[in-house]
C-alpha cells in the first residue's frame, strides 16, 4: 500500500478536482469539475461542510461530529455519512491509489467511447458528432485576438451592428422579397443549394467560435467541438459548460450571447456588400443569403428559449434555474400527478413557488412548442413519401413518424401504465377497468364524431379565361408602338403600325400615272382614236384598283385593339422597327377578372370533387367543391376559387381513369387602371403555387376507412 494511503485517516477529495463556491437566490452552491471526466456537479451548503471535512486527515467518526456542530438542526448518522461518502464514490470524487486512478482512466476512455457510439445512436430529432478538442489551438491563437473582447472593440461591433440594422430598415421591401426565395429549397437549383449550405456551414462554424473563444477568454477550457443535427437543421457546437465554473456571473451571460453577436457582426458586414455590390453578380446573391441566415436563424432559432440554443441557456440564467427544460419535465409529471393521486403518495420537492410556476410554464409552453414543430414535420414528411412512393408512403412514413415521436409516445405509454396501476391499487381493478373502458368508448366515439376535412393539394399555374393574340395584319416593318407593357387598352384603341416601303412606293408610282393617263386621253380625243381611248381607260381603272387595294393593306397596317383588356407582353418598346410576317404575334392582350387552371386528379379524387353541373343537378343549395389557392409569388395572400367543370382526359392501363378540373379563381384585385407588370402585386398568368381542394368531410375514422378502399380498390368487388 503506497506511504500516502496508509497515513490517510478518512476519505480525502481528490486533488486534481476543481472546486468553486457559488450564491445563487441567497443560497451557497459549490460547484465540482472532474477534469478526467470533463464532467461537473454541483451540491448544496451541507455538502460544502462535508467536502471541506473530506482531507484525509480526518476520519468518519470526526467528520459526523463536526458536521453535527456546525449544523445542529441537520443532525447526521454515521450511516447517513457512509450513504453519501457511497454516492460521491460512484461519482469517482474521492482520492484512489495508483492502480484505481488508472482503471479510472480505462473507464473514461471506454465511457468517450460509448458516449460517440450514443451520440450516433440518438434520437433522430437530435444526434451529436464529437469531431475536435480545440483547447491547444484556442490557446495558441488568444493571445493574437484577445483586444477583440476590450470595451473599444465591443463598441466598434455594436456600432456596426447598430449601423447595418439601420441600412436594413431603409431596403426592408428588397429584403423581404428575397427570403422566401432563399429558403424554398425545392425551387433551388444544385448550385445555389449548395453554395447556401456551405454558407450555414461557415456561419455556425463562425458562431461557435464565438463561443468557444470567449470561454476561453475568461478562464475557461474548451475540450470538444462537432457536428449535431436538431430537428435536422445541420449545427456545429462547442462545448463551453466550463463556464459554469465562472464565479462571475456576466461572464457566463457574455459566453451564452458570444455566438450570436459574432452571427450578428458578420451578418452587419454581409449586409453592407449585399448593398453595396451589383445585384446581378453571384456575389452578391452569397451576401444576401449570409445575411439572411445572420439575421433569421438567430432571431428564429439561436434566441429561442424553447430550444436548446444560446436563447435557452440565457434564459436559464436569467431566470437562475440550471438545466431548466428536464427539471420542468419531472416538475410538470409531479403536478400532473396531483390529479389522479393523495397527497401522501406523491414525493414532496424543495421548490418555492416561483421556482415551481416557472417549470410548469415552460413545460407546457416548450411542449406545445414541440408538439407544433412534430406537426410541421409531420405534414411535410407526409408529403414526401406520399409523392415519391404512392403506394409505400403509408408504410414509410408511419416508421418515421414512430422514431420521431418514440420518446413522446413511450412518455405517454408510462403515464398511463401508472395511473391505470395507481387506480386499480386505489379504487378497485374492477371500477378502473370501467373507467379505462370509457375513456376508450369516449375517444372511440370522437373519431366516429368529430369532422375531418378530407384536402386534396395540387400544383398550379394561373391561366387568364379571357385572351387575345393581336397578330402582324401584313408583311412589314413595325413602326410605330401606341401602348406599353401592362397597360390597359380599351375595344379599337390603337395598338401599333406596320410600314411596307415597297407598298408605299408603289402607291407613289400608281399616283404617278394619274397625269399621264389624264394626258393620254386628252390626245386620243382630239384625234378621235376610240380604240385607243378605250384601251387608255381600261389601264387607268385597272391603275385605280390596284390603287385601292395598296390603300387596303396601308390601312390594315395599322392594328387596333379587339377588346377591353392588360397589355402582358413584356418588353413591348423593343418591338418598334422588327421586321414581321403577316400572322406573327406581336401582343397578347388578357381580362385579369376571372382566371383559371387545370389540374389533374386521380379517378377516386374526381368522384368526390363537385363541378358546377353537377352541383346544380344535385340541386337544394349544394355549391360546387371549393379550392384555396396560394401562388409563390404572393406568399402571405389566400385567393377562394371554386371547380369549373371536371372531364375525363385519358386512362392508366384500363384500370382507373385521369381527370382534368378546371379551378376557377375570381381576381380580387382586379383593376384596369393598375399597371400590373410594375406593381407585381396582383395575380396573373403564368404564375405557379399550390391549390387545396376541399373535396369532402368525414371522421378521422372515415377519413382512414376512404383511404384503405382506395389504397386497396374496393371498388373493384362493388360491381
Amino acid at each position: 500500500m503506497p506511504e500516502a494511503a496508509q497515513k490517510r485517516l478518512g476519505p480525502k477529495l481528490r486533488d486534481d478536482l476543481i472546486l468553486v463556491e457559488k450564491i445563487r437566490q441567497g443560497k451557497r452552491l459549490l460547484v465540482i469539475k472532474d477534469p478526467l471526466k470533463v464532467q461537473y456537479y454541483q451540491f448544496g451548503e451541507l455538502e460544502i461542510t462535508l467536502f471541506r471535512l473530506l482531507d484525509g486527515k480526518t476520519p468518519p467518526p470526526k467528520i459526523v461530529e463536526e458536521f453535527n456542530k456546525t449544523h445542529p438542526d441537520a443532525e447526521m448518522a454515521m450511516d447517513e455519512l457512509k450513504e453519501f461518502l457511497g454516492e460521491i464514490e460512484k461519482m469517482h470524487l474521492l482520492e484512489k491509489s495508483a492502480a484505481e486512478r488508472n482503471a479510472l482512466l480505462i473507464e473514461r476512455l471506454k465511457e468517450e467511447r460509448k458516449n460517440k457510439l450514443m451520440s450516433k445512436k440518438g434520437s433522430i430529432l437530435f444526434k451529436r458528432f464529437p469531431l475536435v478538442d480545440p483547447n491547444d489551438f484556442f490557446d495558441r491563437i488568444h493571445p493574437y485576438i484577445a483586444w477583440l473582447w476590450s470595451v473599444p472593440s465591443v463598441i466598434f461591433q455594436c456600432l456596426v451592428i447598430v449601423a447595418a440594422g439601420v441600412a436594413l430598415a431603409y431596403n426592408w421591401d428588397r429584403f423581404i422579397d428575397g427570403i422566401e426565395a432563399v429558403f424554398s429549397f425545392g425551387e433551388q437549383t444544385a448550385s445555389s443549394f449548395l453554395w447556401l449550405w456551405l454558407t450555414i456551414i461557415c456561419i455556425i462554424i463562425f458562431h461557435e467560435l464565438g463561443h468557444g473563444l470567449t470561454c476561453k477568454h475568461y478562464g475557461g477550457e474548451v475540450h470538444e467541438m462537432g457536428f449535431l443535427l436538431l430537428f435536422f437543421q445541420p449545427c456545429f457546437y462547442a462545448n463551453v459548460t466550463d463556464a459554469y465554473m465562472f464565479s462571475n456571473k456576466n461572464h457566463k451571460m457574455y459566453v451564452t450571447f458570444a455566438g450570436i453577436i459574432a452571427e450578428f457582426f458578420a451578418g452587419a458586414i454581409f449586409c453592407f456588400l449585399w448593398l453595396l455590390t451589383d445585384p446581378s453578380t453571384g456575389f452578391n446573391a452569397i451576401c444576401y443569403q449570409a445575411m439572411t441566415v445572420c439575421s433569421v436563424s438567430s432571431v428564429v432559432f439561436n434566441l429561442n428559449p424553447l430550444l436548446k440554443y444560446d436563447g435557452y441557456y440565457a434564459f436559464s440564467e436569467w431566470v437562475d434555474l440550471p438545466n431548466l427544460k428536464q427539471n420542468s419535465g419531472d416538475v410538470l409529471e409531479k403536478w400532473l400527478q396531483r390529479i389522479y393521486k393523495r397527497k401522501e403518495d406523491i414525493e414532496e420537492d424543495e421548490l418555492t413557488m416561483r421556482e415551481r410556476r416557472i417549470y410548469i410554464w415552460y413545460a407546457i409552453i416548450s411542449n406545445l412548442f414541440m408538439i407544433s414543430m412534430l406537426t410541421g414535420l409531420f405534414f411535410m414528411i407526409k408529403d414526401i413519401f406520399f409523392e415519391a412512393a404512392p403506394e409505400l408512403g403509408c408504410l414509410a412514413f408511419l416508421f418515421v413518424v414512430g422514431k420521431l415521436l418514440n420518446s413522446q409516445i413511450s412518455a405517454t405509454v408510462k403515464f398511463v401504465k401508472d395511473f391505470y396501476q395507481y387506480e386499480s391499487a386505489a379504487f378497485g381493478a374492477i371500477k378502473t377497468r370501467f373507467v379505462a373502458l370509457a375513456l376508450v368508448a369516449f375517444l372511440v366515439g370522437l373519431c366516429f364524431t368529430v369532422p375531418y376535412p378530407i384536402v386534396v393539394e395540387k400544383q398550379v399555374t394561373i391561366e387568364a379565361r379571357d385572351r387575345w393574340v393581336v397578330r402582324a395584319p401584313v408583311e412589314g416593318f413595325l413602326e410605330e408602338m401606341y401602348v406599353k407593357s401592362g397597360d390597359e387598352v380599351k375595344s379599337e384603341q390603337p395598338l401599333f403600325l406596320i410600314a411596307n416601303p415597297e407598298k408605299s412606293r408603289k402607291l407613289a408610282d400608281l399616283a404617278a400615272e394619274g397625269p399621264k393617263y389624264q394626258m393620254q386621253r386628252d390626245q386620243a380625243l382630239a384625234t378621235d382614236e376610240v380604240g385607243k381611248l378605250a384601251d387608255i381607260q381600261l389601264r387607268e381603272s385597272q391603275t385605280a384598283a390596284e390603287r385601292r387595294a395598296i390603300l387596303r393593306d396601308l390601312e390594315k397596317m395599322k392594328t387596333y385593339a379587339p377588346a377591353t383588356g392588360l397589355l402582358l407582353t413584356t418588353g413591348v418598346e423593343e418591338l418598334k422597327g422588327k421586321y414581321y410576317k403577316a400572322g406573327d404575334k406581336i401582343l397578347e392582350i388578357v381580362c385579369l377578372r376571372n382566371l383559371y387552371s387545370v389540374v389533374e386528379l386521380e379517378e377516386r379524387e374526381a368522384g368526390e370533387v363537385r363541378d358546377q353541373k353537377s352541383a346544380a343537378r344535385m340541386g337544394g343549395g349544394v355549391e360546387p367543391t371549393t379550392a384555396r389557392v396560394k401562388v409563390n409569388a404572393m406568399p402571405g395572400r389566400l385567393f377562394e376559387a371554386r371547380v369549373g367543370e371536371v372531364d375525363s382526359f385519358a386512362d392508366t392501363g384500363g384500370v382507373t381513369r385521369k381527370f382534368r378540373a378546371k379551378i376557377v379563381i375570381p381576381n380580387p384585385d382586379f383593376d384596369y387602371g393598375v399597371n400590373i407588370l410594375a406593381s407585381g402585386q396582383m395575380l396573373r398568368p403564368g404564375m405557379t403555387g399550390m391549390a387545396k381542394l376541399d373535396i369532402a368531410t368525414a371522421t378521422p375514422a372515415g377519413a382512414i376507412g376512404r383511404w384503405l378502399a382506395g389504397f386497396f380498390r374496393m371498388d373493384l368487388f362493388m360491381y
